[in-house]
């Protein structure tokens, strides 16, 4: 059997053997001194050796006393183990009147072997716990601070605390370095004016349009005959057929001018394009693929109604097919913004960005606009200051 109980400074099990019953010594957790409880242990009984058998004895006069004596043996504390029987001689109790016969020594004693009591046994030595000390020094009081015990669990905890209080500043410091390190979207960018700029006409192929056949065969042919022109004073457009598809033309308007950003010398411009080159290509293709199908829907009612095209559709027109084709990956999703007006992004060619906006003007805004989904994937907002020659 084990003695279990509990450490009363720190609560933690504890479990020893039963040899170390009232003795003292250190708790395995918190190192308090303490004292383990006392049990009584039965001691252990060993069988005695065999006795010889006797004779029986002739009944005397103190007789009756010597068996008084042998039937009143010393109780012991505990009942001994179940051991094998040795075997008694008998002694015939004698009527206490009776007179002992001629010839016995009364001044003889019996031997030992004569009354050898079957309950007495050899106890054997408990086994030395080499972890506590002696019975007397287990008997002194024990004195458990617990302000100490309280103190070691606040160091251990305070130990803990300073890894986690180092990692998270270190955290924090590579994290702030890299916010500084990268490019932000926003801040001023410089435009510079363009005095004349002829764009060249734009082609999407027979074959590259997203239209049912006989649908798309039929408005390239109205196309063909009569264009679909729009004259404003920011642009004039057009869009029209030949014998190799649709072609869209985009030239300024009497009171505009283009303004060019280039997207190499603008980090926050360059780091945006580059992060976000392959969703970028991937939404420009979807928006394509829908506009298309629109302007081809919408020809097709108007060749169906034998009615003229409304302004209200050419203007759609031009800013969802024709200047999201021009615009590029990264202009498509750009609009230049003076005072509440707001312009698109006409033009982006060889790593520029070109905008038509009126020529008294000393700086405008570029930010991300609204598409026709809803979502706004530029997140960035730039303060463009013109530098003229």
């Amino acid at each position: 059997m084990a003695i279990q109980f509990q450490c009363p400074a720190c609560q933690s099990v504890i479990q020893v053997p039963d040899e170390a019953s009232g003795k003292k010594g250190p708790c395995p957790q918190c190192e308090a001194k303490i004292r383990v409880p006392t049990i009584e242990i039965p001691p252990q009984q060993a069988a005695p050796p065999p006795v010889a058998p006797q004779q029986p004895v002739a009944p005397t006069e103190l007789a009756p006393r010597m068996y008084q004596q042998h039937q009143q043996p010393a109780a012991p504390e505990y009942a001994p183990p179940t051991q094998q029987a040795v075997p008694q001689q008998p002694v015939a109790p004698m009527p206490p009147q009776q007179q002992a016969p001629t010839g016995f020594d009364p001044n003889a004693v019996p031997g030992p072997s004569d009354f050898q009591d079957p309950q007495a046994a050899v106890p054997q030595a408990a086994p030395q716990q080499p972890t506590f000390p002696s019975a007397d020094e287990a008997a002194e009081p024990i004195n458990i601070n617990r302000n100490t015990v309280r103190r070691r669990r606040k160091r251990k905890g305070g130990n803990l605390m300073i890894p986690l209080v180092f990692g998270g500043l270190l955290l924090a410091g590579v994290f702030y370095l890299y916010w500084q390190s990268t490019p932000k979207l926003s801040g001023e960018i410089t435009a510079v004016p363009v005095p004349m700029l002829e764009i060249e006409t734009v082609i999407i192929k027979t074959a590259e349009l997203t239209v049912a056949p006989a649908a798309r065969d039929n408005v390239l042919e109205k196309l063909f005959k009569d264009s679909e022109r729009l004259e404003t004073a920011i642009m004039h457009t057009e869009v029209g057929a030949d014998d190799d598809g649709l072609f869209l033309d985009l030239a300024s308007g009497g009171k505009t001018r283009f303004y060019k950003i280039s997207i190499v010398d603008n980090p926050g411009l360059k780091f945006h394009y580059d992060e976000n080159i392959n969703a970028i290509a991937t939404l420009h293709e979807e928006m394509l693929i829908q506009h298309q199908n629109d302007f081809f829907n919408d020809w097709l009612n108007v060749i169906n109604s034998g009615e003229p095209i409304q302004v209200e559709k050419m203007v759609e027109h031009r800013d969802n097919l024709l200047l999201t084709k021009l615009g590029g990956l990264l202009g498509f999703q750009l609009q230049a913004v003076v005072g509440e007006q707001h312009f698109r992004c006409v033009l982006e060619s060889n790593d520029e960005l070109y905008f038509l906006l009126h020529d008294n003007i000393s700086q405008f805004q570029v930010e991300g606009r609204q598409l026709s989904d809803g979502s706004i994937p530029f997140p960035g907002r730039f303060t463009a200051v013109i530098k003229r020659p």
